[in-house]
């Protein structure tokens, strides 16, 4: 018996992508290419085109992609798209956006004028956008580590339904389970890959029985330090691209910038009174 992976690799188009999700993707590809390169995910990426888009304002109340370094991107894309109005400024960075555009007759070359617009409109997204996070993304690694015996995982476990909404709507996680499904005859089957949650009760279950992130509040703990330090110190990107998808699907509104200002307030606390002592 011989066993082939299926490599999917059709010809993709994905229109319309936030400046946030770019950050998100180029994590994706430094994942997926260190270390075991998954060929799936390869596969398809090499198969595939990204038509991001410049957000302008934000695209929902959640959104904190400026407190994260996320709100414009300037690589990765194959074209991206900036609303000037009555027109959009097309940047290219790669050969299969060039590829498309080549020959398109609604295209010119910009002019000072055109630079001017583009200035413009950049110049007056910014004040749009707030700071929603109470200090610099830069110190967030080193909070994180300081923060993990902090009581306020337990408090975010007590909430926790363990539902796995957050994770089903981040575009930085990619957990997943393998399947087998084998036919009547045993000689022909399937392994499939499917998604799965780090904050479901069972998906630490292991030989035995054992649950070695048993407690939510283990688990939550785990998604933020996933999110604010083991992936941005492993690949040099940050964990969280400030989307606000995870703080939107929440039923018991458990959201990074609360999470992520509450562990900044007690830590700020705890050093004034230690250092007053």
């Amino acid at each position: 018996m011989q066993i082939e992976a299926e490599i999917e690799h059709v010809p993709t188009v994905v229109m319309g992508v936030h400046t946030c999700d770019m950050h998100a993707i180029q994590l994706l590809d430094r994942v997926h290419a260190t270390g075991y390169a998954d060929q799936h995910y390869l596969a398809r990426r090499q198969n595939t085109v990204l038509v991001s888009v410049e957000c302008l304002r934000p695209c929902m109340p959640h959104s904190f992609c400026k407190s994260m370094g996320t709100l414009s991107i300037t690589e990765g894309y194959d074209i991206h798209l900036t609303d000037l109005g009555t027109d959009y400024a097309v940047d290219i960075d790669s050969e299969k956006g060039e590829a498309i555009i080549a020959g398109l007759s609604a295209l010119w070359d910009p002019t000072d004028e055109d630079y001017e617009r583009l200035n413009r409109v950049m110049a007056e997204k910014w004040p749009r956008f707030a700071y929603r996070l109470d200090f610099d993304v830069t110190e967030l690694p080193n909070l994180m580590g300081m923060s993990y015996n902090s009581s306020y995982w337990e408090e975010l476990g007590a909430r926790c339904l363990a539902c796995g909404m957050c994770t089903k709507v981040c575009p930085t996680c990619y957990c997943f389970n393998v399947s087998d499904e084998v036919d009547l005859s045993l000689q022909n089957g399937k392994r499939l890959r499917i998604w799965d949650s780090c904050q479901v009760d069972q998906f630490a279950v292991v030989a035995g029985g054992h649950n070695f992130r048993a407690s939510r509040a283990a688990r939550q703990r785990h998604r933020f330090f996933r999110k604010g330090k083991y992936q941005t110190e492993a690949y040099g990107l940050v964990g969280c691209v400030g989307c606000g998808r995870c703080a939107a699907a929440c039923l018991v509104n458990i959201t990074p910038v609360d999470t992520f200002n509450e562990l900044y307030r007690r830590r700020t606390e705890r050093n004034h009174a230690e250092a007053k002592s």
